[in-house]
């Protein structure tokens, strides 16, 4: 796993982001937001497999990535605080972190973290068993899977799958960290019901809904109001 220093620590409250970029993304997508924040020490990562860093040697899974990330937590030898800022399934590696390594982490903030699983209606059940019935019968009639799954092979597919299945339901009760969720309102991804979710489950969280923004576009068009939110999150931090 690669990682980039943006900037230094000026301030008293010694503040460390760790920032975790989501599938399909690298380090480059949360530069525009990290570097609003250059008074903290900003660390952004490329997880193995995307960006410049190299596929893992076999298949991974979160808790594979947040060993990674720990790794990277276990080399800083000060008193600084650590936050991770996840997006998507860096999210997932947050949360990984933060529910069975409380000491590692102040807080965590989630924007459209993945995590949970989609709550599906009984019909779209059915469908999905018929449609892979008969793309066993006819292979190449159908292009199942997702548009991610699509783009992936060999080891990191077999991540892929490993990633997505993870459910982290349970685990989001662990958390005791400061929490702060951020999710846009026209999500389809990691809809909006997830934050809500989370909300529920993750004792000390707060939730912010943006509306009009999707779920890459938070980082984006929504980057400002995503800024605003978290700039006052740790205003608030002592």
């Amino acid at each position: 796993m690669l990682t980039f220093k943006i900037s230094e620590n000026t301030t008293e409250k010694k503040i460390r982001l760790i920032w975790l970029h989501g599938w399909g993304l690298d380090h480059k997508s949360l530069v525009p937001i990290a570097s609003y924040f250059g008074e903290f020490e900003n660390i952004l990562v490329d997880f193995k497999g995307f960006g410049a860093s190299k596929e893992p040697e076999t298949e991974y899974g979160v808790p594979d990535y947040a060993n990674d990330v720990l790794k990277l937590i276990s080399s800083f030898n000060d008193d600084m605080d650590t936050f991770l800022i996840g997006h998507s399934f860096g999210g997932r590696v947050a949360i990984e972190i933060a529910a069975n390594h409380k000491d590692k982490v102040k807080g965590i903030i989630l924007v459209a973290s993945a995590g949970l699983m989609k709550k599906r209606s009984f019909l779209f059940k059915i469908k999905a068993k018929v449609i892979r019935a008969i793309s066993k019968i006819f292979p190449n009639k159908f292009n199942l899977g997702s548009a991610d799954y699509q783009k992936t092979k060999g080891v990191m597919r077999k991540t892929f799958v490993k990633v997505i299945n993870h459910n982290q339901e349970e685990m989001a009760k662990q958390i005791d960290c400061k929490t702060l969720l951020i999710y846009g309102e026209d999500d389809t991804e990691t809809p909006k019901e997830f934050g809500e979710r989370f909300n529920k489950l993750i004792k000390n969280s707060r939730l912010f809904i943006i509306k009009k923004q999707g779920h890459n576009s938070v980082l984006t068009s929504g980057r400002y109001q995503v800024q605003n939110i978290i700039e006052t999150f740790f205003q608030s931090y002592n």
